[in-house]
């Protein structure tokens, strides 16, 4: 242990003498008091709050992983070709040790960064609100929807797929898939033609979703829904319509009329008279304008309950500490890259590799839905050898990152949605002693392979 905090200690003053610590905390420092000045929000205050919390932090945390991934790639590698690395490797020193002595040490470095930058945005924010610049109402409004962290849930999904198999076996017998698409392909399509008609509302028609509330979540007081839709007619007409609201045994029980505009993020905030621990909620939603007119729900996003579930402060401390386990991981990639390569193809190596941790989403949608490569010249040849190996590379590769999606806990705190604390343990366990153990070993094994005294000629 004397020995790997020797080496961490050594990875922190090498940081500071290349005034890497000093040239960042002034940028950042920078993007945290420049950045709300300079940016406009949407004119309400909880915009300035996301602008704020969002973008400002959003922005230092792609900074410090930039810097997270640039450092940890120089870390070794620049110490071979200098020839310095003789100096700790002539000593009874575990090439482990030195790993994780240097990822300790540059983890610390950002995690100190992090944290000052975080101090000061919640300062900024703080003075901010205090001043002139808004009024007791809107203070009272920011403390509502953004101060009050809520418990995002989604209803219960439509399950579709086996009326879409059957739909596709149908279309395989009558031959009416289009030429070049693969049967998964035609099942993927046909799920999300059933999920779109199950989330379209006709004139004088209803929908009905299903909410389970987890058996952790407290009485609660309120609840609050956030939607969204869209119309069959454009130019953002308002439209009528009716949410019924209660648990499974009173579908009805709360009852609100309300008139929305198309295309725009509405909320709806119910009081909660007797309050009791309710597992199960029913959401109906009756389109009642008197035009003919249809409305569509998104299956995605369309519709979200929020309960409340605690407050800002400690909310904010768990999306700070996600974004601290990214920076780590992408601290133990630098410095895996260091030990495999020089300092230059580690540079490049761990910035692909962020780029691949960063588009992980697309690389998901690519190992469901395929490269679209197979067949050729509008002929229903299937899947050629090429692109069935690519797919697989894709699903490979879709199943090492999907753990690693945290999503974007800043985001999340900007706009009062709760950031679970398993979460943030299971990111601890995941990220850092699944994924960076694995790293750890792997430069562990090359490293001490690796020749790193070479004679000067």
């Amino acid at each position: 242990m004397r020995r790997l905090l020797a080496i961490a200690g050594l990875a922190v003053r090498a940081s500071i003498r290349s005034r890497l610590v000093v040239a960042l905390l002034l940028i950042l420092l920078g993007v945290v008091i420049g950045l709300p000045r300079t940016v406009q929000s949407d004119g309400t205050p909880e915009g300035y709050v996301r602008v704020v919390m969002g973008y400002t932090m959003g922005l230092a945390s792609l900074l410090l992983s930039l810097t997270a991934l640039w450092s940890g790639a120089l870390s070794i590698a620049r110490e071979v070709d200098e020839k310095q690395i003789q100096l700790v490797c002539s000593k009874p020193v575990h090439r482990l040790e030195i790993w994780a002595g240097k990822w300790l040490g540059l983890s610390a470095v950002h995690a100190v960064l992090l944290a000052l930058c975080a101090g000061a945005t919640l300062l900024t924010l703080h003075l901010n609100l205090r001043g002139e610049r808004f009024t007791d109402a809107q203070r009272a409004q920011i403390h509502q929807n953004v101060m009050m962290t809520r418990r995002a849930l989604s209803p219960q999904p439509v399950d579709v797929e086996a009326a879409a198999r059957a739909e596709v076996q149908r279309r395989l017998q009558q031959q009416e898939l289009p030429p070049g698409l693969t049967p998964e392909q035609a099942l993927n399509n046909v799920q999300q033609e059933l999920l779109a008609r199950a989330h379209t509302i006709g004139p004088g028609e209803k929908k009905t979703w299903s909410f389970a509330i987890p058996a952790r979540a407290a009485s609660f007081t309120e609840l609050r829904l956030k939607f969204r839709f869209s119309a069959s007619q454009m130019g953002g007409v308002p439209v009528e319509g009716t949410w019924l609201i209660g648990p499974p045994g009173e579908p009805a029980r709360y009852r609100q009329s309300v008139t929305n505009t198309a295309d725009a993020v509405h909320f709806l905030t119910l009081r909660i008279d007797q309050p009791e621990p309710w597992r199960q909620f029913t959401v109906t939603y009756i389109n009642q304008h008197p035009d003919p007119l249809t409305v569509f729900f998104s299956p995605r996003d369309g519709l979200e309950l929020q309960l409340p579930a605690g407050s800002f402060a400690p909310n904010f401390v768990r999306a700070v500490g996600l974004v601290m386990i990214q920076l780590a991981l992408l601290v133990a990639i630098g410095v895996t890259a260091s030990t495999l390569f020089s300092t230059p193809v580690a540079a490049l190596m761990a910035l692909a590799a962020a780029i691949i941790l960063r588009t992980s989403d697309y690389v998901g949608s690519l190992a469901r839905e395929g490269t679209g490569l197979a067949g050729r010249s509008g002929e229903a040849t299937g899947p050629g050898l090429f692109d069935a190996a690519l797919r697989l590379f894709y699903q490979t590769l879709h199943t090492v990152l999907a753990p690693l999606q945290a999503g974007q806990p800043l985001d999340h705190v900007a706009t009062g949605v709760w950031v679970d604390p398993a979460r943030l343990a299971q990111a601890g366990v995941v990220q850092l002693l699944v994924y960076g153990g694995l790293l750890a070993l792997l430069a562990t094994v090359i490293f001490n392979r690796r020749e790193v005294a070479r004679p000067t000629p």
